[in-house]
């Protein structure tokens, strides 16, 4: 699972030398940029996430979904050691301004799995851990509010250090946000399980598939380099950092072309691939 520190990375090669501040300035600026374009690619080009979301016992026909959902595409009622699982054909998803609420139909006693579908949210900037307790599952940041600018939980974030030469990374998924924290860590999804020291940086994930990242990135190039026809002088600047061949403004805008037609190719070329149907009512209710 990319986070938007490594997406960055990827999409800027820079590397920089630590004891550059002009350096470190200059890529604070293209790194802004380049999270800027990630979120128009996104939005031109938007993936889809599927997850299950495993409701309590079930009082009602009634259950509350999390706030991103677009689509139930399956809705089946967990098995236990006397009854196997079984999919629940009749469904209704309807939401409210606060709340999305699915409705089912039929005899559906016990918890319910239900997999539903989203859209890839935009990609916030990151944030420096301030504090962080294993024992509750918090990790306390500063620079930004998360309960109103990060994606609506169940999401993923990435912890990450560099000591010694090394990455360290761990991928965590939080399940709820306060002003100033993400709280109830699922910890260790991936990388190394730690106690993330004050400095370490918290970065938001891709978490749609890794197919529906190429078109995506191709349309993040073009952007990045319309941002460069217009701002010359910190492509210039960009170019000797990244140890690049600057190019022509005629070059560049050849090249902005080729990305974004090649981006159009790739996402069309997915969305003529079979896709499952069905939104909101898998079957018609029975009368």
């Amino acid at each position: 699972m990319k986070s938007l520190r490594q997406l960055q990375v990827q999409l800027t090669g820079i590397r920089l030398d630590a004891t550059n501040i002009a350096q470190w300035n200059i890529a604070t600026t293209v790194n802004e940029y380049a999270r800027i374009a990630l979120n128009d690619a996104v939005n031109m080009f938007p993936p889809q996430i599927e997850m299950v979301h495993t409701s309590g016992v079930m009082q009602g026909d009634v259950v509350i979904l999390p706030k991103q959902v677009d689509e139930v595409v399956r809705v089946e009622v967990c098995g236990t050691s006397n009854t196997p699982r079984r999919e629940v054909k009749h469904w209704h998803v309807y939401p409210t301004p606060s709340t999305v609420f699915l409705r089912v139909y039929g005899d559906a006693d016990g918890r319910l799995d239900i997999t539903y579908r989203y859209k890839q949210p935009p990609l916030p900037a990151d944030v420096a851990v301030v504090g962080t307790s294993q024992s509750v599952g918090v990790v306390t940041v500063s620079g930004d509010v998360p309960a109103y600018t990060w994606p609506a939980p169940p999401a993923f974030i990435e912890l990450s250090l560099t000591t010694g030469g090394y990455d360290l990374r761990e991928v965590a998924m939080y399940t709820a946000l306060t002003p100033i924290s993400f709280t109830g860590l699922v910890r260790g999804v991936e990388g190394l399980y730690g106690n993330w020291p004050e400095g370490s940086v918290v970065s938001a994930c891709w978490v749609a598939p890794d197919e529906d990242l190429r078109p995506v990135m191709l349309m993040a190039q073009a952007v990045m380099y319309e941002f460069f026809l217009r701002h010359r002088a910190l492509y210039d600047q960009y170019t000797a950092i990244a140890s690049m061949q600057a190019m022509t403004l005629e070059e560049l805008q050849v090249l902005i072309r080729d990305l974004e037609a090649r981006a159009r190719l790739d996402y069309d070329s997915r969305r003529r691939l079979p896709q499952p149907t069905g939104r909101n009512l898998r079957r018609p209710i029975p009368r």
